[in-house]
């Protein structure tokens, strides 16, 4: 009975991806992240005789892997290259310094929350989400140069905000902390994990060849290689101890060299890897964002309750200081360090107070800072509880939902609506 229960979860899970979809194109001003949070509490008043319990371990695995491959995989070489100067200084720079500089202000006006933590709680905001600004992208006129920055930085931020993370939370974890230490075992996995990415994209290439000169050819089986690809990636590189993010996204980048050769044989393929990846990317960043909202009212009842170390009214300041600084150091780190000729346009003019405004409000947060932040482990390595971990979720989910409704609501009034398409009959 209680696996009938779990199949039945997964279905309205899935139902409600759909739904998301369908809501979306009826009410296009609502981002399709916020339609899922939505929908994920309203699940929860459902009586399907289950409760979803969240694993953490699991998480980074079932989630992160995928979608820092996919990330990878669609990496448009030629793009990143154009802007390759400003989506950097977004990507890792701008996150590093937003990590210590917020960090240390979390643990300022929460002192209960130590320092590694709070560094790991600001790193999972570090990545910014693509799904809702595309979303609000397909309605209004974003100027193209400054989406290429957006694409590409948060294609690559997944990756530095993550291993950030994975740093501040071993710290945390462990107690102790050194910078020099962090950066000598920076270099020792990230070098190990790039090794790893691309050792086993070169053994899946041979063994790709071979399976080919023995005929097989069937598409649906090189598939299910490719989406074997990031767990098995991942899992070797953290088992050899090294990082397996950026061994998942090295397999990621290193896989898209090879399908952009057109000859019969891989046409098909990547045809079908295309449309596969689409749908998983769409169901994995659905299902994180339906996870937030089945959280949601659990979260709320809590928060009435104030359990926590500050009172409620201060959770809420908190959440709303932490969502200004990120957006107010967005748009000065824009301001003063993005060259106009990365943003401007002869044919299009842009200001730089504009162009800044336009990336500071861009930078909602959603899939990869959920999946992150529910995997700190409830425990440390001394067997204590993790110190405030719902706390963390609770600030985390609450800079998300601010940030996402500053992207839906607030980013298209500054911007331009695209022109409709016009129907057969008006052309006539």
């Amino acid at each position: 009975m209680a696996a009938l229960s779990v199949f039945e979860y997964f279905l309205v899970l899935l139902a409600a991806i759909l739904a998301s979809n369908v809501i979306n194109r009826f009410l296009p001003f609502l981002s399709v992240p916020i339609i899922q949070i939505v929908l994920g509490a309203l699940i929860t008043l459902l009586p399907l005789g289950f409760h979803f319990e969240l694993e953490p371990d699991l998480f980074f695995v079932l989630f992160i892997a995928p979608l820092v491959f996919n990330s990878g995989k669609d990496l448009d070489k030629k793009t990143f290259w154009s802007v390759k100067g400003p989506i950097l200084n977004f990507a890792f720079l701008l996150v590093f310094v937003t990590v210590i500089s917020v960090g240390y202000f979390v643990h300022f006006i929460i002192p209960a929350i130590p320092l590694a933590a709070a560094f790991a709680l600001i790193a999972s905001l570090g990545p910014t989400d693509d799904v809702a600004v595309d979303s609000v992208v397909k309605r209004l006129k974003m100027p193209p140069r400054i989406m290429n920055i957006l694409v590409g930085e948060s294609l690559l931020n997944d990756v530095s905000g993550i291993i950030n993370f994975q740093f501040a939370l071993a710290a945390a974890v462990s107690g102790t902390f050194s910078w020099i230490a962090a950066g000598r075992q920076f270099l020792i996995l990230g070098l190990g994990g790039i090794l790893i990415g691309l050792a086993f994209t070169l053994i899946k290439l041979l063994l790709v060849r071979w399976l080919r000169s023995l005929g097989m050819e069937n598409v649906t089986f090189h598939i299910l290689i490719e989406l074997l690809t990031p767990f098995l990636v991942y899992i070797i590189s953290e088992k050899c101890g090294t990082s397996g993010v950026l061994a998942v996204f090295t397999a990621g980048v290193a896989h898209s060299f090879g399908k952009n050769k057109l000859n019969p044989e891989t046409a098909n393929l990547n045809i079908a890897s295309e449309n596969i990846w689409s749908m998983v990317s769409f169901t994995l960043d659905g299902l994180v964002f339906l996870i937030l909202g089945t959280q949601l009212p659990g979260i709320l009842i809590t928060i009435i309750g104030s359990p926590y170390s500050i009172s409620t009214g201060r959770v809420i300041l908190v959440i709303l200081l932490i969502t200004a600084l990120f957006m107010l150091i967005r748009f000065l780190w824009t301001f003063f360090t993005l060259r106009k000729k990365a943003y401007n346009e002869p044919e299009n003019p842009l200001g730089k107070l504009k162009a800044s405004l336009f990336i500071s409000l861009s930078g909602a947060r959603g899939t990869v800072t959920l999946a992150s932040i529910l995997s700190i482990p409830y425990i440390l390595s001394n067997g204590t509880p993790f110190p405030e971990r719902d706390l963390l979720i609770l600030i985390s989910t609450g800079v998300i939902l601010c940030t996402l409704i500053v992207t839906t609501f607030i980013l298209p009034s500054l911007l331009k609506k695209r022109p409709r398409p016009k129907t057969a009959k008006e052309k006539g």
